[in-house]
């Protein structure tokens, strides 16, 4: 064991040179730390006080907290049996330098969490965003296809030449309400979500609701659409019929007069 303590000495006493020229002096604090400790054990107390000194020292001169804590730690055991008050002295300077590196980390880690709470804000604004775009995309394609429905409706209806079939009437008039619903959704939903607080329940029981006024609208649309059609067609069709009975006429006078011819 004591051949293993000599062995530790040697090897912190050839890295003394190096740490010095790399002025590294956490880790020369470190090691007369160390060289303490070894000294301690072979029972050199003089050269393990000299050594535990030697590293406070540097260590609260170059500001390396938890090596004043360390260091502070063992003088602070080491005086128990030689003075009370030196114990004691180097035992506030332990559980000060233990006390800042634990404010330290509490502060490390609320700006930890002020850091990953940031982040998170910044990716629901950016969720956020982007679910806002997809929604105004959303609306302006269901209102170009509401549009292109609603103009398709009235072009049928004031035609003057399409006879339209109520298969096709009735066709539109659902495509058109479902887009209709789905428009009211789109614009509706984050309002809705932020009512409810995002309750299936309560959104659905609302959706129903809205459903629940739009049918008999579009069946008053409906009504009014196929009367308006069925006058439109009648005309259409009077029209023609006056247009074909016009062209029959003359072939039917020149046949009357060509019948008569013969008869003379």
């Amino acid at each position: 064991m004591t051949g293993q303590n000599n062995l530790a000495l040697e090897f912190y006493r050839l890295s003394i040179p190096y740490h010095k020229a790399a002025n590294n002096d956490y880790r020369l604090s470190q090691t007369f730390l160390n060289f303490a400790k070894v000294f301690q054990k072979l029972n050199k107390n003089d050269s393990a006080l000299f050594y535990a000194k030697q590293s406070l020292f540097l260590a609260q001169q170059k500001g390396f907290t938890p090596e004043v804590r360390n260091a502070a730690r063992f003088l602070s055991y080491y005086y128990r049996k030689v003075s009370a008050d030196s114990a004691f002295a180097y035992q506030d300077i332990s559980k000060a330098a233990n006390d800042y590196l634990f404010s330290q980390q509490k502060q490390k880690q609320f700006q930890s969490l002020a850091f990953d709470e940031k982040l998170r804000h910044a990716d629901m604004a950016v969720a956020e965003l982007k679910t806002k775009e997809e929604r105004k995309n959303n609306l302006q394609y269901a209102a170009i296809a509401l549009g292109l429905i609603t103009f398709i409706i009235l072009f049928l209806l004031f035609s003057h030449s399409i006879v339209a079939s109520q298969k096709l009437k009735k066709f539109l008039g659902i495509l058109a309400l479902l887009i209709v619903f789905e428009l009211i959704n789109l614009y509706i939903h984050p309002y809705l979500g932020n009512l409810t607080h995002h309750s299936p329940l309560l959104m659905l029981t609302i959706m129903v609701c809205i459903a629940a006024l739009l049918i008999p609208i579009h069946h008053w649309l409906e009504k009014w659409i196929t009367q308006r059609l069925v006058e439109k067609n009648k005309k259409i069709r009077l029209v023609a019929a006056k247009k074909t009975i016009a062209k029959l006429e003359p072939a039917s006078a020149k046949a009357s007069a060509d019948k008569g011819e013969q008869n003379n």
